[in-house]
């Protein structure tokens, strides 16, 4: 995964790391000017991920080439090379990655920023041969979230890459019951996102966690310049 990574003049505190989402990038759903800068001013190193097919991120030529816990294991491993400790941001897709480096590495995450995460696991039921066909030819698949996955994914650079990145974390069904974060966490959702209706069900999962809705919905929930001062403010950065 491409990482750009922006670090104050002098050693800094915790590193904060962010997640994108599905069909973005790292450097447009985290621009510096809102994010990385500010952290870096208020003397926190930020690191800024391409997910696998997206951004700056190589191409993927086979669903088996990515899976969540290969994912989970960079996150980790730049925590280790960063001290041992990170604080974690992610939105849509990169909130389900962030939820499960959370869970599976605690010691290493500090604070946790989910921002638009939902219970449903969309990647898990896509008819991946479907949606290979409809980037191809353009017949429309029968199946409505394989229609929709679809044409997102066709708007993309790489849309039969991204399809594999997604085939690749689909394996890895969303089970929220089975593993969840312990540490701190805060909770963002757009205030008319359809992807957030349950987000009270996985709040309760983990103990010390707090929820703000801000104004939006899945798209612009992100945008809000309430979401910014949420997450900074629980992140103890001086915006």
């Amino acid at each position: 995964m491409h990482l750009t990574s922006t670090a104050p003049a002098t050693e800094g505190g915790v590193p904060i790391v962010f997640l994108h989402g599905m069909t973005s990038s790292g450097a447009r759903d985290w621009p510096a000017q809102h994010w990385a800068d500010i952290c870096v001013r208020g003397g926190r190193p930020a690191h800024v991920f391409d997910l696998p097919a997206h951004g700056n991120s190589a191409e993927v030529t086979a669903p088996d080439a990515v899976s969540i816990e290969k994912i989970v294991d960079h996150v980790i491993a730049l925590a280790d090379d960063a001290g041992g400790t990170i604080d974690l941001v992610g939105y849509s897709l990169g909130a389900r990655l962030a939820w499960a480096c959370a869970a599976r590495h605690p010691a290493k995450i500090r604070r946790l920023v989910l921002g638009g995460i939902s219970t449903r696991d969309p990647l898990a039921v896509v008819d991946y041969e479907a949606a290979h066909q409809f980037i191809d030819t353009g017949v429309t698949p029968a199946d409505p979230v394989t229609a929709r996955i679809s044409g997102l994914v066709a708007g993309t650079d790489m849309p039969h890459s991204v399809l594999h990145m997604m085939q690749g974390i689909g394996v890895d069904r969303f089970d929220p019951q089975a593993e969840s974060p312990k540490g701190e966490t805060l909770f963002v959702a757009g205030e008319a996102d359809p992807m957030c209706t349950q987000i009270e069900d996985l709040c309760a999962l983990v103990p010390d966690s707090q929820l703000v809705r801000v104004p939006g919905d899945h798209q612009s929930a992100l945008r809000a310049p309430e979401f910014q001062q949420a997450a900074l403010r629980f992140l103890s950065v001086q915006a």
